[in-house]
């Protein structure tokens, strides 16, 4: 179990993980992503992949994509960052495809549409 960066207006970019939900380890203080909020992650062929978010300080929304293999080294795929910058939407892996649905776009509008990543 993992969890990755987050925390609103202090936004952060460490990663933790977990074998027992109740004892976590420090995996990194700081990723190689920025610090953000309301991003999302899925796994992916024993990969970790985190992308979009609420991107602090300079409050950006995000359409980057970052790969890790146990979270502590990232690295940016700049081949899959079509999708509208957004944070606060929802993502699901299905068919070896990541949708990323709805979200808070670039001047807090909330959007329904739907993105299709052909990882």
């Amino acid at each position: 179990m993992y969890i990755f960066g987050g925390a609103g207006s202090n936004a952060t970019n460490d990663v933790w993980s977990s074998v027992n939900g109740s004892d976590w380890t420090l995996v990194t203080p700081s990723a190689s992503w920025s610090s953000r909020y309301g991003h999302q992650t899925v796994i992916f062929e024993n990969k970790i992949i985190l992308f979009g978010g609420n991107q602090e300080p300079n409050i950006i929304m995000g359409n980057d994509l970052w790969i890790s293999s146990f979270g502590e080294n990232w690295e940016e795929n700049t081949l899959i960052n079509s999708f509208t910058g957004r944070y606060d939407f929802s993502s699901v892996l299905f068919n070896n495809k990541i949708y990323i649905f709805a979200g808070i776009c670039e001047g807090w509008i909330r959007t329904n549409d739907i993105w299709v990543s052909y990882y």
